[in-house]
């Protein structure tokens, strides 16, 4: 019994000078922070005053290694990511041929089948066949979007009506959910976009916010003239995002707590294919509810194409 006693004593003894240890280096650190902060408000009482020679050289060399971190950081995550990709192409690649064998072999039975049951079935097998060859596509595409291999093709749209036509989309999806889609349209905000890909990003937020609202609340979709700049906003009024959750939102393959049907690749693809227009989007949590801001820039200073 007696060496358990001494054993909790060295074990004290050694959490206590760890303790001391890093309040010691804590203290350090707020030391030195209030130098470089004096320093920065007041240069012209110079550095010899507020941080010694040794202090200086200890902070250049906390940065360089944090540079370095970082930059081992992004290395690391670019290698990961391009090795997802490979391994996700290649994968998608193999589902593609051996779905395809199996459309040949459905096509050569819808000939031969004459019953009425059969010929039921057969339709039922061809649904569930376009439903795999369509998430396959989906997941192929994100990962070219991702490693940059699918070009944006720009051309004057109307971002409003695009924006229509995804909500006259998506409408079936909200009536069965009981949720009202609000969407006001400009009369007309013309930029140069992608027609496919830029709706297609839309298309997949406004989807998310459909799936996450509440049932019998809506969805407001909002656009936003901020001169330099056009802002869509999609509220919707659901259970809001974890806050651990929320930088990782567009991650491929991140579903989340509350994850509802799909792989968790719509709105990486979205952020992609904003990216790739130059924009960016953000999330926040709202009061009640979720938030996704796209912003899209207006290049060279010109404003977007606007009818009174």
């Amino acid at each position: 019994m007696q060496w358990l006693i001494w054993l909790a004593v060295l074990l004290a003894a050694a959490l206590g000078g760890e303790l001391f240890h890093i309040c010691r280096q804590r203290r350090e650190l707020d030391r030195l922070s209030k130098a470089v902060e004096h320093f920065l408000l007041y240069p012209e009482d110079g550095i010899e005053e507020t941080l010694n020679e040794g202090a200086v050289a200890n902070l250049q060399n906390a940065f360089s290694e944090l540079t370095a971190q970082f930059s081992l950081m992004r290395a690391a995550s670019a290698h990961r990511e391009e090795e997802m990709t490979h391994f996700v192409e290649n994968i998608a690649h193999q589902i593609k041929n051996a779905a395809t064998a199996l459309q040949i072999q459905l096509d050569i039975l819808q000939m031969k089948l004459k019953l009425p049951e059969e010929v039921e079935a057969l339709k039922k097998s061809q649904l569930c066949m376009n439903r795999l060859t369509d998430e396959v596509d989906r997941v192929l595409k994100s990962s070219q979007l991702a490693s940059g291999k699918i070009t944006m093709v720009p051309e004057k749209i109307d971002l409003s009506e695009a924006i229509k036509e995804c909500c006259d989309e998506l409408s079936p999806l909200a009536e069965a959910r009981s949720v009202e889609l609000l969407f006001e349209p400009k009369n007309s905000i013309c930029i140069s976009a992608d027609a496919f890909w830029l709706p297609q990003a839309i298309s997949n937020i406004i989807k998310n916010a459909v799936e996450h609202t509440a049932r019998g609340t809506a969805v407001n979709v909002i656009i936003k003239d901020c001169i330099q700049n056009i802002e869509v906003r999609i509220e919707d009024h659901g259970a809001g995002i974890p806050e651990d959750e929320l930088p990782l939102m567009f991650e491929r393959f991140h579903r989340g707590a509350a994850a509802k049907a799909g792989c968790g690749i719509g709105l990486s693809m979205a952020n992609d294919i904003v990216r790739a227009h130059h924009g960016s989007i953000r999330v926040v949590n709202m009061q009640s509810g979720a938030a996704f801001t796209i912003t899209l820039p207006v290049f060279d200073g010109i404003k977007p194409y606007l009818d009174a």
